[in-house]
């Protein structure tokens, strides 16, 4: 079998979804016959607005041994300001059709080009972006399945009706988690659509956490936050839980640490250290000092930070959110709490209180991570989208068959 991996934003750009994207391609490669990815950015990360009205160079690349197309609207949809008209469009329920069409007809031409010999189009993102509308009607000319990874943060992002709109018409649905399957089947997509795979996870053990200390001058416990400094990802929630317990561990440090897009200004306090963007290597040596991680983010689909700690056995703190249950929760790799500044600084405390505490719960965790490796992931992954194109080509001659017995029954 032969898949498409269609999504907005694909490698050398750096984050969550692109990395996820290199991944999937990567390791399901041993087991298909062909897998590329087909993205519309990979030089520069776009607002919403940039999605419509910015375009990069079609061309071809290869990046980490995987195969990257890049795909553009037509300079005719990009100049008459067509693309702008469907930006507009998308924001009212009203004329969201109007909206897809025409960015869909913006995109057809040079994605199905992209896309053309594949067996099955793999779509990684939401409905927001549109690309994955445009790639649905590509799978649909070309007679194949159109499978959806949705990037699905409940109550933050990936659940409006413009992106329910496109899970609904997908051929199937994968889930990272229980919690986010039921969410999806909540939401009107049939339970057969739904298939939960294994999320892999790159298990970095790199880091160098006296590097960290010493370049920055730490002697105390660390408090890790890493994270995009938004409300949503928690960092005042962090801010303000560590203040509470400051007294009492006058020599702990939080350290603040993610992109600054978005970024939520913590006031400057004692004992905080906020640094902007990491480098890998950086991030790494920044997971290998903490004691502590402390990410109360209130939306989390699956939660890769927690992981990406639990490598280094440190302990973790998360809000006590569906997805959350199921890997924190059944782990016993740290603490879930309700969203406030208390529950969180009485966490952060208990853990501060006791290392042996801290080193307990971190080696639950990272005995759980292990076993999302990404070998077992891949095969998951495989046996999702072979069981999705064999249904699909079923159904499909299911029904050629039934549209056959009408038309002889109607000339009879």
């Amino acid at each position: 079998m032969k898949v498409c991996l269609v999504t907005t934003n694909a490698p050398p750009l750096v984050g969550g979804l692109e990395h996820l994207a290199l991944r999937i391609a990567q390791k399901l490669a041993p087991f298909l016959q062909a897998v590329w990815l087909v993205a519309r950015f990979a030089e520069s990360r776009q607002t919403l607005s940039g999605y419509f009205l910015n375009a990069e160079t079609p061309r071809e690349f290869t990046h980490e041994n995987v195969r990257v197309r890049i795909v553009s609207p037509s300079t005719f949809y990009l100049n008459t300001g067509a693309m702008r008209a469907a930006m507009h469009f998308s924001r009212r329920g009203r004329t969201f059709q109007l909206a897809r069409r025409i960015y869909t007809q913006g995109m057809f031409n040079d994605l199905r080009k992209a896309c053309a010999g594949a067996d099955l189009i793999l779509y990684l993102g939401t409905g927001v972006e549109m690309l994955g509308y445009a790639a649905s009607a590509v799978a649909a000319d070309s007679g194949i399945p159109f499978v959806v990874e949705p990037a699905i943060h409940p109550g933050q992002w990936g659940d409006s009706p413009v992106d329910l709109r496109l899970y609904q018409s997908a051929n199937g649905l994968l889930a990272h988690s229980d919690g986010e399957a039921t969410f999806l089947k909540e939401r009107g997509i049939p339970a057969s659509h739904v298939t939960v795979v294994k999320h892999g996870v790159d298990l970095e053990e790199s880091g160098n956490g006296h590097r960290f200390r010493t370049k920055h001058g730490l002697v105390g416990p660390i408090v890790l936050f890493l994270g995009r400094k938004t409300l949503d990802k928690g960092v005042v929630r962090a801010f303000d839980a560590f203040r509470l317990c400051k007294t009492a561990h006058s020599d702990a440090t939080l350290v603040i640490a993610g992109p600054s897009a978005g970024k939520v200004v913590t006031p400057p306090c004692q004992g905080v250290l906020e640094l902007d963007d990491l480098t890998e290597a950086e991030k790494q040596d920044a997971l290998s000092a903490a004691d502590v991680l402390c990410v109360p983010s209130k939306g989390e689909s699956f939660g890769m930070v927690y992981f990406e700690a639990w490598a280094y056995g440190t302990a973790v703190i998360g809000l006590d959110l569906p997805a959350l249950r199921e890997t924190i929760g059944a782990s016993g790799g740290g603490r879930l709490v309700r969203d406030s500044d208390t529950d969180v600084a009485a966490a952060m405390e208990e853990l501060l209180s006791s290392s042996e505490l801290r080193k307990r719960l971190g080696r639950l965790g990272q005995a759980f991570s292990k076993s999302y490796d990404w070998t077992v992931a891949a095969e998951s992954y495989r046996d999702a989208l072979i069981q999705f194109h064999t249904r699909f080509h079923l159904l499909s001659s299911t029904e050629r068959c039934c549209n056959s017995v009408r038309e002889t029954a109607g000339s009879a």
